[in-house]
């Protein structure tokens, strides 16, 4: 094959640092913090998945970046600790993508933890076979802009043999909140703004404020 030609660009560094806001954190808060980053294709939906392990100061540094649009995040937080924002060099990014230049260096990307976590929780009643136990309950947001791949405006939980759950470490918001058949929910089709469309009819609506614990009970749909 001749006039084949590769253009190659420097990859993109960004450091920071992960803070926490509340109680001091332990050292069960601080291991194994892992801040990723995710490359959002358009087109195709495909992403590349990066991460870096925080230091005990909190400090990370993520290396060798492919340019383009990227959501960041933090995975590895306890029970007790939950997202609450990210800026870049004073913007606040979070849940949101931020297109990156190839050869850039950038120091000013902040985690901040906080303790104050929200939860949801309830019961599931019973469908037409009387039993809620067979059910996912799913909560997203009621803005369909936060409806994407990773987002921590859409989760799920599945129910106990005595129809109860709870879902952690929901941001604050306005949530659907409904119960779905598990033979209705895929693996990842769950996430679908297609379905959540779909199944936000007849959803119970709620509000969640920072801190919060609201009880919402809901029932079981039929296929």
């Amino acid at each position: 094959m001749d006039g084949l030609s590769v253009v190659l660009t420097r990859g993109t560094t960004v450091s920071g640092r992960v803070r926490f806001e509340g109680a001091e954190p332990t050292w069960r808060d601080v291991t194994d913090l892992q801040v990723v980053t995710a490359l959002q294709e358009f087109g195709s939906g495909a992403r590349e998945v990066r991460t870096a392990i925080a230091a005990r100061d909190g400090a990370f540094t993520l290396r060798d970046l492919r340019p383009g649009p990227r959501r960041f995040g933090l995975a590895g937080l306890g029970e007790t600790r939950v997202l609450e924002r990210i800026t870049m060099n004073g913007r606040e990014i979070t849940d949101r993508a931020v297109t990156l230049g190839g050869g850039v260096r950038i120091a000013g990307l902040e985690i901040v933890v906080t303790d104050r976590v929200s939860t949801l929780r309830g019961m599931v009643r019973g469908g037409r076979d009387g039993s809620g136990d067979r059910s996912m309950v799913v909560v997203f947001s009621t803005d369909p802009e936060r409806w994407f791949p990773t987002s921590r405006y859409v989760q799920r939980d599945r129910p106990g043999r005595d129809g109860r759950y709870s879902i952690r470490g929901v941001p604050p918001g306005d949530y659907w909140v409904a119960a779905a058949p598990l033979s209705a929910v895929g693996a990842e089709e769950w996430r679908a703004p297609r379905w959540l469309d779909r199944l936000r009819t007849g959803a119970t609506r709620v509000s969640v404020r920072k801190g919060d614990t609201v009880d919402v009970d809901v029932r079981a749909r039929g296929r």
